[in-house]
Formats: structure tokens, C-alpha cells, sequence
């Protein structure tokens, strides 16, 4: 049984293979491997990766940033990436604990770092920037939006280009071999911080086509 604890401190993660550039690919909101520009490009440039997901501490709880019926809905989005990974030929790895503290624990070790730029949060927003000047972090944003710009001008067409155009896949030559492994996975997370929701009527997360709850 997968296990996790909220006052344990962040594991230190294993090296990358010794031959060839290896990333760790960081998601976040983008659960999907199919149409995502950081899969796209950490598969192209690296003949390592290892595709990570951080439990922030930070969502969870009493005075968590997210509500029980939101976490399960993540998690459930988790376990059909897992699955999507596996058919890839790799694991979705998990971790538990400040993504900042997590993150350097990997480039200390050696591995880079790739992952989508997104608009988030005002937590969010503050995390991205402590990341962004750190050497070996990679920020895509090829997603449509326009960053850093005072103005629309061009907005409308650059939106429309990359809705028209095809969208991106994982690279041909796949995601290697990462060889880390970990004793966190959902349920552990469930049970640690008693995902209990309320709510119903709320549809399976995941990447197929939604359900209407019976």
C-alpha cells in the first residue's frame, strides 16, 4: 500500500541516466498527453523524460485552496493519465510537498525541468516566478494566449492559427526510460487528507468524453 505523510520532508530523487538529456516534465492543469505543447516538446528535445505530478499540500486540508469534490475530480483526471502513460511505455510519477522544494530537488540531482505555461492564480502566479530564473526550467507556452504583451494587437489572429493548426503529440521517439518510482499515488493521498466529497452529481475526471451522473 502506497503511502504518504504531510510532515515528511521531500524525498531526494534519483539521478538521470547517465547517457543522453534527460527532463522531468512538470503537469499541472494539463492532464493529457494528446494535444500538449510541454509533452510535444520535452519528447522531441530529450531522450529522457520523466512525467511528475506534485500533491501541493497547499489545496489540501481544512484551509486548503481546493474543495474535496475538485480533488477527486483531479485525482480521477491522475489515474486516466496514468493509464494514457502507461500505454506510452513510462509512469506518471507522484510527489508530496512544496512543488518549489520538489523541483530543486530534481535540478540538484541533475535532471531539467519542462513544463506548460499557464494563467494562473495569484499562488500560482508567485510559484511560476520563483521557478522562472532558476537555470535548467523550461516554460512552453505555445497554447494560444499571448504572454508579456501590454496589447491585443495580433491576438485574434495568433488565436485562431494555433486553433486551425494540428495539434501536438508526443514526439516519435517516446519517453525513455526514467527509472524512478515513488510510495505516493491517489489514494494515499485520499487517505492522508480524507478526500471526503459532498457534492454529487459530479462526472468521472478523465480525458474521454463527459457523462451525464445518473
Amino acid at each position: 500500500m502506497a503511502t504518504v505523510s504531510r510532515n515528511e520532508p521531500t524525498p531526494s530523487p534519483g539521478a538521470p541516466p547517465e547517457s543522453g538529456e534527460a527532463c522531468v516534465l512538470w503537469h499541472r492543469r494539463n492532464l493529457r498527453l494528446a494535444d500538449d505543447r510541454a509533452v510535444e516538446y520535452a519528447t522531441a528535445n530529450y531522450d529522457t523524460v520523466c512525467p511528475l505530478f506534485v500533491f501541493d499540500p497547499r489545496f489540501y486540508g481544512a484551509n486548503g485552496l481546493a474543495c474535496d469534490a475538485r480533488l477527486r475530480f483531479l485525482h480521477e483526471c491522475l489515474v486516466d493519465l496514468e493509464d494514457r502513460y502507461a500505454e506510452a511505455g513510462t509512469t506518471l510519477l507522484y510527489t508530496h510537498g512544496s512543488p518549489i522544494d520538489v523541483l530543486d530537488s530534481f535540478l540538484d540531482a541533475g535532471w531539467d525541468i519542462v513544463v506548460n505555461r499557464e494563467a494562473t492564480g495569484r499562488y500560482g502566479k508567485e510559484r511560476d516566478d520563483a521557478l522562472v530564473a532558476r537555470e535548467g526550467v523550461r516554460f512552453v507556452d505555445d497554447d494560444g494566449i499571448r504572454y508579456g504583451q501590454s496589447d491585443r494587437e495580433g491576438w485574434q489572429d495568433h488565436a485562431e492559427a494555433y486553433f486551425e493548426d494540428e495539434p501536438n503529440r508526443p514526439h516519435e521517439s517516446g519517453f525513455g526510460t526514467h527509472g524512478l518510482s515513488t510510495t505516493v499515488d491517489t489514494d494515499a493521498i485520499e487517505r492522508e487528507y480524507d478526500v471526503s466529497p459532498s457534492k454529487t452529481g459530479i462526472s468521472t475526471g478523465g480525458a474521454g468524453h463527459v457523462q451525464r451522473p445518473s
